[in-house]
């Protein structure tokens, strides 16, 4: 098996590796350059291998003598055994991008633009127009019967040891397993699965590093819990709010499994959604583990503080002649401003974001 896990969004995908391990390999041996595999995923994103220039024919993506990656370059055949070395062009694959010519066209250029693991590019097209897939779409395109599905497993995650660990609930075991002992042998045998034992280490406000904070629009709560359990078991942390505060709280209930000894931080974002007064409260973190105990308790205190959009003040009497806001006008100007401004944008846009991906030493 191989999971992609994408910390920024809580997001993950599994793949079975048999099936997709070609495909994310490089398709040339790194030392002698010789072809592997004629497909694979940096050959889609600069050509190479089965995905070819189309030419007044088919022609191969050449490679660099030192690292034997993509060199842009292809050789198109003009008669026989003659043939002409030819820039890809700008199109041809999504990671290939041919900047402007020099010299009346005697100095040409194509410059590589780098692929991402998880976010399609439309700043880099395939030649169908559609954006340039990432390694996770490129794999879900090419092997969608590879695809496996984690929600099967419940709770899991990943180990020092890059071994995947699935946690089966405490009511999972109530009949997994049944022994039928002679009552000459013993009178009762009792077993009580390991459950765990979160303690607070560290709670704290990320602005102020604190226990108070004051919230103007936003702020994250940082919560330390060590594991006192002798085996990984879950331990979970839920916030609570008193009723009619004027916030809200991101994620409202988080868990992990964390080993012995070991210490998990937890995040919660809490957002002012708007108050007419300033005002004080607490946040309090509970600490629980699978069978519903609460093992530790921590509260955090913060200020809400009333922004300017929420005060209550007579609007400014800036008007024009004819009684119509002031602000209104300044605001149709700015957008005819920003409106003529946005066609020299959407034009030179896509090629500033691609220079930046220069291959040293093209």
């Amino acid at each position: 098996m191989l999971i992609f896990k994408n910390q920024d969004v809580k997001k993950s995908v599994a793949f079975q590796k048999s099936s997709v391990i070609n495909a994310i390999n490089y398709g040339r041996d790194l030392r002698t350059g010789m072809l592997l595999t004629s497909e694979c995923y940096a050959f889609y994103w600069f050509g190479g291998g089965a995905y070819t220039v189309e030419d007044e024919g088919n022609w191969t993506v050449g490679y660099w003598s030192d690292d034997f990656s993509p060199n842009h370059i292809y050789v198109k055949r003009l008669a026989g055994p003659v043939g002409i070395n030819c820039l890809v062009r700008d199109g041809d694959f999504p990671g290939s991008y041919r900047g402007p010519d020099q010299n009346f066209g005697l100095d040409q250029y194509a410059y590589p633009i780098a692929a991402d693991i998880w976010k399609d590019n439309p700043l880099a097209p395939e030649k169908s127009g559609s954006p340039g897939k990432s390694l996770v779409s490129y794999l879900k395109w090419k092997f969608p019967e590879s695809i496996l599905n984690l929600n099967n497993f419940g709770d899991w995650t990943i180990t020092s040891e890059n071994k995947l660990r699935i946690y089966a609930p405490f009511a999972s075991f109530s009949s997994l397993i049944t022994i039928r002992i002679s009552t000459e042998l013993a009178d009762s045998i009792v077993y009580q699965p390991i459950v765990g034992y979160g303690k607070v280490e560290q709670a704290f406000w990320d602005s102020t590093k604190t226990t108070k904070t004051a919230i103007k629009d936003r702020d994250v709560a940082i919560i330390k819990v060590k594991q006192n359990a002798p085996q990984p078991s879950k331990i979970t942390v839920t916030p609570t709010v008193p009723a009619n505060t004027p916030v809200s709280v991101s994620p409202q209930m988080d868990s992990a499994i964390v080993d012995p000894n070991a210490v998990h931080t937890f995040q919660f974002e809490i957002r002012n959604l708007g108050t007419q007064n300033n005002q004080s409260s607490t946040i309090t973190f509970t600490v629980t583990n699978d069978l519903g105990n609460i093992t530790d308790t921590v509260s955090l205190d913060f200020d809400l503080i009333v922004t300017q959009g929420n005060q209550q003040n007579p609007p400014p009497n800036n008007t024009t002649g004819e009684g119509d806001p002031l602000w209104i006008w300044l605001i149709a100007v700015i957008s005819i401003t920003v409106a003529t401004v946005s066609v020299y944008t959407i034009y030179t846009y896509r090629s500033s974001q691609k220079v930046k991906s220069i291959k040293k030493g093209q």
